[in-house]
């Protein structure tokens, strides 16, 4: 069996209903048919293109929703012909031709092995796919070019995707990420995909999907994407209401339809392409043999398996809107029953992914999902049956977070991680490894560090501008509590307002001993921008060590990602002098009465400083952010110590 499919390869969800939509806008009404049937077949079926070339109704069962592919469907059609000369050039074999023909043509392109069972009952659109196909004619009259050729058409016409990402290899990738997010292992996704497990464990691994694009964030209700509704990225084959210029109503198409289908079907017994040897052959149609069934690989479980899978994504909406997807199930098994009592609700984030941790699958890396609820962090793992296992890891087990740590066993394995130290019930600390996409990684890990630092008490030392003497300066006690945005410091019991620190205005970060009543120990020291772009510091110890360790960790890392942002600036000259400009006479300025520039370029250029996120609006006027400091001349001294 191949295992040249790589996850890398797929489109995202978005991709795929794209393609699907640019097949709906060619012109041609039989074009537009053939076109839904290949993205279809190959996008979410896995079938390759020999075997949707050559597919016809014998092979579907419409009773069980299956294309069952044969071990051998005996043609000599055109194309078989043109690939068994390619096949004796390329291999240099002693057998004629014709002997190609009848030996091999036609069977799955690996031989006998690649036989098998692929529903597709589960889906109205799916269904009426192939019936909009193979209920006009008794086969798809093309080859792998010319499916290429459609596929490439269909690309044209969609938005964002380029043409020469599109392929059927990158459509069958696509089919094994979203089969591996239904939960299939990676023995069946074998099975369906006509790989071999090593192959198809690329894709188990991110079982439940790590498919970047089906990750979800904590959104707000308005914005929280639903899993088979309008805005879905899975709505494609979850939602039959038809689109516009459809050649179908997939509505249609339900499983009373398929048994009346079923009843009406006649078996031809052969294949009904027809059989065009060359004229100068010698080729003998009686010698061609009979068909070769493919043996029943219980794939009516895969089947059931992926209409539950639907099932429960069409009520996860209701349930865990704020999500957007929330791992937990809507069946009344145990093990979800056991994964939904184990969350603190309202859910803050549920996300498809890869992990590997103590006390879970044996710490081997598996797919599944990772939930945070108000008070805890639950994996949740998965296979071809639902959920496999979970560990919850309650926020005050967790000693550390590690942004980009990955052990050396998953170097390779694991890619864009995150690493969380915790202590089991027995006080030992283990550790799990999560792989979090880079599109919203570093918001579910703002997420979790905002979590874990909530109500943290702090010794403060406000450093403030203009004191000559810090040893004057009394440290106090204060309650922290930090945002993805925020660190906020409020004084207990008192009418004293909070002091905040917009973490964007941040410009330094360093470990430094802090005094005490008992001598020194290590604290935080942040420089950060006030108004008038001038820079001042405090000094920050949180009492418990953990807690220190963790807010150190969160500041350090974003800090880290600003200078980063400061050192990949390209930056047009007007754009230095505006910033510069800011630097020096600071925000509340008039910035057209100090810059060489007129009122709507000024006013351009600060907007695209803005989209950049080196300045933002203040009270007082445009003011820059830590990053825009940074890039500034005046900044670069301290920049330069940052790096």
């Amino acid at each position: 069996m191949s295992s040249s499919l790589s996850p890398s390869d797929a489109l995202s969800p978005e991709g795929i209903y794209s393609l699907y939509l640019g097949g709906l806008a060619l012109e041609d009404d039989q074009r537009r048919r053939d076109a839904c049937y290949a993205i279809l077949l190959l996008g979410r079926l896995g079938l390759r293109p020999a075997e949707v070339t050559h597919l016809h109704e014998d092979w579907i069962d419409w009773e069980r929703g299956e294309v069952q592919v044969p071990a051998r469907d005996p043609c000599a059609c055109r194309h078989c012909w043109a690939d068994a000369r390619t096949l004796k050039t390329d291999t240099g074999t002693d057998r004629s031709v014709s002997e190609i023909v009848l030996e091999t043509c036609w069977s799955p392109p690996d031989g006998p092995e690649g036989a098998r069972s692929i529903p597709f009952g589960w889906s109205r659109r799916l269904t009426a796919a192939i019936h909009g196909v193979l209920g006009e004619r008794p086969y798809l009259d093309t080859d792998t070019a010319g499916l290429e050729n459609l596929l490439t058409a269909a690309a044209n016409n969609a938005w964002e995707l380029e043409t020469d990402e599109i392929s059927a290899e990158s459509l069958r990738a696509s089919a094994g990420e979203f089969l591996a997010t239904a939960g299939f292992g990676p023995r069946r996704l074998s099975d369906l995909l006509a790989i071999d497990e090593t192959g198809a464990g690329g894709f188990a691994r991110v079982g439940g999907g790590e498919l970047r694009e089906y990750l979800y964030r904590a959104l707000d209700p308005q914005g929280a994407p639903d899993i088979c509704g309008e805005d879905s990225p899975y709505r494609l084959v979850c939602d039959p209401t038809p689109f516009e210029r459809e050649p179908f109503d997939p509505r249609e198409y339900d499983a009373r339809w398929r048994g009346e289908r079923a009843e009406q079907t006649e078996r031809r017994g052969r294949n009904p392409r027809p059989i065009e040897a060359p004229s100068d052959s010698n080729f003998d149609p009686a010698e061609m043999g009979v068909r070769e069934p493919s043996a029943d690989s219980g794939s009516q479980l895969v089947s059931d398996s992926l209409s539950d899978w639907v099932r429960r994504r069409e009520s996860q909406r209701s349930q865990y809107a704020e999500t957007g997807e929330s791992a937990v199930s809507a069946s009344t098994d145990a093990g979800t029953a056991a994964y939904r009592n184990q969350i603190t609700s309202p859910v803050q984030v549920s996300i498809s992914t890869r992990f590997a941790a103590q006390g879970i699958e044996n710490g081997r890396p598996t797919g599944g999902s990772i939930v945070l609820g108000q008070r805890e962090v639950v994996l949740v793992s998965r296979d071809e049956t639902g959920v496999a296992g979970t560990l919850r890891i309650p926020f005050d087990a967790i000693v550390d977070i590690a942004p980009g740590y990955v052990p050396g066993p998953l170097e390779g394995v694991l890619d864009q991680t995150v690493g969380v130290a915790y202590h089991d019930e027995r006080d030992e600390r283990k550790i799990a490894v999560c792989e979090l996409p880079r599109e919203i990684g570093w918001d579910v890990q703002q997420t979790l560090f905002a979590s874990l630092l909530d109500g943290v008490e702090t010794v403060t030392a406000n450093l403030s501008e203009g004191i000559d003497d810090v040893s004057d300066i009394e440290p106090e006690m204060r309650i922290l509590s930090t945002t993805s945005r925020t660190l906020k410091l409020e004084q207990p019991d008192t009418d004293a307002l909070p002091v905040r620190v917009r973490l964007s205005t941040i410009v330094g970060i360093e470990q430094k001993p802090m005094e005490t009543e008992v001598g020194y120990e290590m604290g935080l020291t942040i420089h950060y921008l006030r108004v008038n772009a001038n820079v001042v510091t405090i000094e920050l110890r949180p009492t418990d060590e953990v807690e220190k360790q963790l807010l150190g960790r969160y500041l350090t890392e974003y800090h880290e990602r600003q200078v980063e942002k400061a050192r990949n600036a390209s930056l047009s000259n007007e754009q230095r002098e505006v910033l510069d400009a800011l630097h020096d006479a600071g925000d509340g300025r008039d910035l057209v009465a100090i810059v060489d520039m007129n009122t709507a370029r000024v006013s351009k250029v600060v907007a695209s400083l803005k989209d950049l996120g080196l300045v933002r609006d203040s009270r007082t006027g445009v003011a820059l952010t830590g990053t825009g400091y940074l890039v500034t001349s005046g900044g670069s001294l301290l920049y330069d110590a940052s790096g």
